[in-house]
């Protein structure tokens, strides 16, 4: 959003250029008159080479104060002038501070650095410096906390709304890891977290968090962050977000073989994904002390969610569910139940357009 020069500015500076020139002003010329003192306004004339159109014994009939009254006017017109030009170009300064920080307000943290001295500089310096820091920082910060302390919904205190949970583990990190370079390892779930995070967010959920214990883990939440919840659809679209992230895992292990046949190398590792979900009542908000604070979630449907990602990588299932999410979400697709001890838990084989209820 752009705005305008402030106005008030240039008015203030005109009327306190004009509050400090006019008495000091009138004081001059009261004592000019009262002692007799008046410049020779017609030596100055012929001096500097103007032409008056006007008769020069005239001009000597008007009391000699006359002039020293007309020279203070040139001068406090200058004055005004002078007053203006200075408030234009500091208000056109505060204007681009205005604008930066809108700038960050909207996420935008790159502005260009103004040349110039003073104080207005200093500080257009100092907001690109904390520019530079807000960019940095935006790539630790977890998106739904931006999202509502943007809103201005972001409580001191934890919440507990109803939502749905979609944890994304790779199964074999525990094994790649050791076999490959920790730089290399990075550079592989950097790129990991690249595909799936677009899927997760196309979807209307956010990364909450990952993490590593056994393997690697991602958290992404949907109906956290919702002023208008609706447990149906958001269970809908995290498990559309899983049959999209399976896609795009896919395509990443057919990437990673390409680049390394082209390589001549015969070994390069491929991503084992298991994903479970769960829905319910969660704790979510701000998690510890008051130096350092997460964003973070808690509950019993991390637990499931987590046990579903478990479960499927026992009985090769890639998406695997509980029955709260599949009796939310799971009629829109092809669900298989899961048999024996893990009966309660479902099974997502592919999407069903026009569906009404689960196939069998």
């Amino acid at each position: 959003m752009r705005v305008g020069v402030p106005f008030p500015l240039k008015t203030k500076s005109l009327l306190i250029t004009a509050g400090i020139l006019v008495p000091l002003l009138a004081a001059l010329n009261g004592a000019a008159w009262f002692y007799g003192f008046s410049l020779p306004i017609e030596r100055l004339v012929s001096e500097w080479g103007i032409s008056l159109d006007v008769d020069r014994s005239a001009l000597a009939a008007y009391p000699s104060w006359l002039g020293n009254i007309a020279l203070s006017a040139a001068i406090l017109f200058i004055g005004l002038v002078a007053a203006g030009v200075r408030a234009s170009f500091a208000a056109q300064r505060i204007v681009r501070l205005i604008n930066a920080v809108e700038c960050f307000e909207d996420g935008h943290f790159d502005i260009p650095v103004q040349v110039g001295r003073g104080s207005i500089a200093a500080l257009e310096k100092s907001l690109a410096r904390m520019g530079r820091s807000l960019a940095v920082m935006r790539q630790f910060v977890n998106k739904n906390a931006v999202d509502l302390a943007r809103k201005d919904h972001l409580s001191p205190t934890a919440e507990s709304p109803d939502v749905t949970l979609a944890v994304f583990r790779i199964n074999n990190y525990h094994k790649l890891a050791p076999l490959t370079a920790p730089e290399r390892m990075n550079e592989l779930v950097n790129e990991f977290l690249a595909r799936i995070v677009p899927a997760i967010t196309k979807t209307g959920g956010a990364v909450n968090k990952t993490w590593t214990i056994d393997d690697f883990y991602v958290l992404a939440v949907w109906g956290d962050s919702s002023l208008t919840p609706d447990l149906n659809r958001d269970a809908i679209a995290a498990l559309r977000s899983c049959v999209l992230v399976r896609s795009v895992v896919k395509t990443m292990n057919r990437d990673t073989r390409i680049r390394a046949e082209r390589a001549g190398s015969v070994r390069y590792p491929q991503f084992n994904v298991a994903m479970g979900l769960d829905s319910g009542e969660a704790l979510v908000g701000p998690a510890g002390t008051s130096e350092r604070k997460e964003y973070s979630i808690l509950g019993e449907v991390v637990k499931n969610a987590v046990r579903s990602t478990r479960i499927g990588a026992k009985t090769g299932r890639q998406i695997v569910m509980t029955e709260r999410t599949f009796n939310l979400g799971g009629t829109h697709f092809i669900v298989k139940k899961l048999p024996g001890k893990n009966a309660a838990y479902f099974s997502l084989v592919k999407p069903v357009i026009g569906a009404k209820h689960a196939l069998p």
